[in-house]
């Protein structure tokens, strides 16, 4: 399990103090960049960040959040119901249409103001503002939307945007996001796993690419650094995987239950994991 985050600072002093580069000009962003490309191949669930958002659909499309790594599930929608007179969004529309839907516009906060974010407030319909859309349905057909649309609960994903059968509305989305710090850099698993790994994948890209930089002749054979990267890419994968005690009741549940069931999707798999209770009055 990961339970702590660090700043990619310490990582790549801890690397430059290790490879003995401290004395040379230190490629800093070539650091960051491999740094990051280590972490999406580590892959471990537990080392993203769960987030939701809202995404805003105008004309049958839009776009995904730029910190996305992998969607978890397409949770909600709400199809907007604009007048002939309205064009979408645009225009200042939305401030007008949240404060019709029981929105407290000036109570928030600035930031959300300007923040996709501040539709969460929609709570309620009213005049037909808009309506649920509810149990999405991904349709990998779905490119123009009035012609190859099943239901109005279509949607497709493709390169960063997202295309759905309604032309105007909101979809709440749930997602895996890579942890970033203020500055926009990754955020390290506070791991010592994580961060040998990451070491040997810094010395095997610096020597492809700065080899006369290191100076232990042992840490310039790519091939020998390679397989270091790929041993404890692996161990920090396991570790982040690893159950802790918490999760080990889970599974432990999971495993001696008695009834199987087949919808835990369909409740966000909030009872996946607890003690089942049978009750055998015959109605259950």
């Amino acid at each position: 399990m990961i339970y702590k985050l660090e700043s990619i600072d310490r990582t790549i002093s801890s690397i430059v103090r290790k490879l003995g580069i401290g004395n040379d000009e230190i490629p800093y962003q070539d650091l960051i960049e491999y740094i990051a490309d280590a972490l999406e191949q580590i892959g471990s669930y537990y080392q993203f960040e769960e987030k939701d958002a809202y995404i805003i659909i105008n004309d049958y499309k839009g776009a995904l959040p730029c910190d996305l790594h992998k969607v978890i599930k397409m949770e909600e929608a709400c199809e907007m119901n604009f007048d002939n007179s309205s064009t979408g969004f645009y225009g200042g529309t939305m401030v007008d249409y949240l404060i019709k839907a029981g929105v407290d516009f000036e109570s928030l906060p600035a930031y959300d103001r300007y923040n996709v974010l501040a539709v969460g407030g929609i709570s309620k319909k009213s005049n037909n503002l808009y309506d649920e859309v509810n149990g999405l349905q991904h349709n990998k057909g779905l490119i123009h939307p009035s012609i190859d649309k099943i239901t109005n609960k279509d949607y497709n994903e493709n390169l960063g945007r997202i295309t759905t059968a309604f032309r105007h509305g909101m979809i709440r989305i749930k997602y895996l996001a890579i942890p970033i710090d203020q500055k926009g850099f990754p955020m390290i698993p506070d791991d010592v796993s994580f961060r040998t790994a990451l070491f040997w994948y810094c010395a095997n890209m610096i020597g492809i690419g700065y080899p006369e930089k290191l100076k232990n002749p042992l840490m310039k054979d790519i091939q020998y650094t390679d397989n270091q990267w790929q041993f404890y890419c692996g161990q920090a994968r396991a570790n982040a995987n690893a159950p802790d005690l918490s999760m080990t009741e889970r599974i432990k549940n999971n495993f001696y239950r008695l009834l199987n069931t087949v919808d835990d999707d369909q409740n966000d798999y909030r009872n996946l994991g607890k003690p089942q209770n049978m009750n055998f009055d015959g109605r259950h």
